[in-house]
């Protein structure tokens, strides 16, 4: 840990040497992410083993779980205020690097095989920003060492991608207003189940919206979660038009 923290040291007086070219900032931003996301599976595991051994001794080491506990929330709150500071100099100078260097330079620092190369761009939607195109959208970063034809991970990683992970949550968290609804129509979660916490605690299921549509037009027809009733279904809704030609689960009504 002690050679770590000395070489991370190290890359941060190189970071701010005005004569290296933006290429090789961006080598040794990579290259710190990568010695920070290590140290924080180090310290998480050590922490986790200091808990383990002090809940052994409950009800008498109440004290020294919180100790503990405050211990590893002020170690967290360091790797992610780090961690912050990476993502924010890449989302800067990600267009200029791109730039600088094109679509091909990026994808060397960041190692990513040739083979891979066409998929990323692929999945870019701004190629003007091609860090954020292979490390977090696509998950290609360093996919000639990790990523074999025939054994692909299932997951992704690498450590920019922890980086732009991090800034998504953070982004997550402070601007929850302005994020959309990803149960809505077209989002990525429409059409799962949604649960409503009773009174009690219990967790009753939402039934989903139904649409009636006849002559004289169409009717969203919702249930309440417990209703005593039962759920709306579309025999039931069927009997609120005299006239009902159609009955269809509620997709921004379209039959």
């Amino acid at each position: 840990m002690q050679v770590k923290l000395k070489y991370k040291d190290r890359l941060g007086e190189l970071l701010v040497m005005p004569h290296i070219s933006p290429r090789s900032r961006l080598i040794v931003v990579r290259r710190i992410a990568r010695i920070c996301n290590s140290q924080w599976v180090e310290t998480r595991e050590y922490f986790r083993e200091l808990i383990k051994e002090a809940e052994l001794g409950l009800p008498f080491t109440t004290a020294k779980l919180k100790k503990i506990d405050a211990m590893r929330s002020e170690a967290r709150s360091q790797h992610k205020a780090t961690s912050y500071q990476i993502g924010q100099w890449i989302y800067e100078n990600d267009d200029l690097l791109t730039k600088l260097y094109g679509f091909d330079g990026v994808c060397e620092v960041l190692e990513v095989n040739p083979v891979h190369r066409p998929e990323v761009l692929e999945y870019a939607e701004d190629q003007h920003r091609a860090i954020a195109a292979v490390a977090f959208i696509a998950g290609m970063e360093e996919s000639a060492s990790r990523q074999s034809g025939r054994q692909r991970p299932d997951y992704k990683d690498g450590p920019l991608f922890n980086v732009f992970m991090d800034m998504m949550i953070k982004a997550m968290k402070e601007n929850r207003a302005s994020m959309p609804d990803p149960t809505a129509p077209g989002g990525p979660l429409y059409g799962l189940p949604s649960y409503t916490m009773q009174a009690d605690g219990s967790m009753v299921m939402n039934t989903p919206a139904v649409t009636v549509h006849s002559a004289d037009g169409s009717k969203v027809v919702a249930s309440k979660p417990g209703r005593r009733n039962g759920p709306v279904t579309p025999s039931k809704v069927a009997t609120l038009f005299a006239n009902n030609e159609n009955v269809s689960r509620h997709e921004g009504g379209q039959t």
